[in-house]
């Protein structure tokens, strides 16, 4: 079964949606690293009076999963299969 955003958030108060909204507008405005280096950095306290928590992060996880455009930065290309001309020369002679 497909969960939608919506029906995600249907389980959190409007508070913990807002946080968890600004917990992934941080996440984009430093770089979006992993989400364990981004807990990392705030469990570290590396940006000074931000009020984003470890929690806010889980919860913008379950609500939204994984960010679709860091997925797409940070997946390699898959090499395609090669061609294979398969093409025959045919030349008609003329009488």
């Amino acid at each position: 079964m497909i969960q939608t955003v919506e029906e995600n958030k249907i389980w959190y108060t409007p508070r913990q949606i807002e946080w968890a909204n600004l917990a992934r507008k941080l996440y984009h405005a430093i770089g979006s690293p992993s989400i364990e280096a981004f807990k990392g950095i705030l469990r570290g306290n590396l940006i000074k009076n931000c009020p984003v928590t470890i929690a806010d992060v889980d919860i913008a996880e379950r609500i939204y999963g994984p960010s679709i455009s860091t997925l797409k930065g940070k997946t390699t290309r898959q090499t395609p299969t090669p061609v294979i001309a398969d093409e025959v020369e045919f030349h008609q002679n003329y009488l």
